[in-house]
């Protein structure tokens, strides 16, 4: 996550501060509300995959879902997202969404995907919006994937960045699982979490 916003950052740099504001904001939902991930994959069936793939790739397309704290057998309502950033102008429960992943032209050892967002009324998500690119720029051995790597140090510059690289001890992984499972317990969670839950009661 940035500690800045590059001097070219789209959109005037909208979506960066210009300190770690920004970043430790978009990184804290992650970690305290214990956001999990998971990943359906298929052959590709979306409008960004590559067409030269192999009809039988069954990794060149997935549908995305994600949980709040560590439960894989719920998954979040996204089309709660847009009712919370709009601050309640739009109802909870009227808007559904859905993200996949899908490798694009040109990609070579899964370096480019479209990260799509589709929102729509009731249970039709059909409209995208807020889609982006994830961009692969360090391989699994760590080594720099190119020219990613070295586009991504020049639009960046001098800013600085943090990365989830593990706790700083076993106490400090501890206190973050106790306070998880206290909120999961007691049925309240912080309240920049509280639209993961419908109903939850905020603290």
């Amino acid at each position: 996550w940035p500690g800045g916003s590059p001097k070219d950052a789209p959109f005037g740099g909208a979506m960066y501060s210009q300190d770690f504001t920004a970043g430790l904001a978009a990184a804290s939902p992650m970690i305290n509300g214990g956001m999990v991930f998971s990943y359906n994959y298929s052959t590709c069936e979306g409008r960004y995959c590559r067409r030269d793939l192999p009809t039988n790739d069954d990794m060149a397309f997935a549908y995305m879902q994600t949980g709040a704290f560590g439960n894989m057998t719920q998954a979040t309502d996204l089309g709660l997202v847009p009712s919370a950033q709009s601050g309640g102008l739009i109802p909870p429960g009227s808007v559904s969404g859905a993200f996949t992943l899908e490798e694009m032209p040109g990609s070579e050892g899964g370096a480019l995907w479209k990260r799509t967002c589709y929102w729509g009324p009731g249970s039709c998500a059909s409209t995208e919006f807020g889609s982006y690119d994830l961009i692969k720029i360090v391989d699994e051995h760590g080594e720099p994937v190119q020219p990613h790597y070295d586009e991504f140090i020049e639009y960046m510059g001098e800013v600085p960045l943090f990365v989830w690289a593990g706790w700083a001890d076993e106490q400090a992984k501890k206190d973050v699982a106790d306070r998880i499972e206290a909120f999961v317990q007691n049925g309240t969670i912080p309240a920049f979490m509280s639209t993961l839950r419908p109903g939850a009661e905020s603290v």
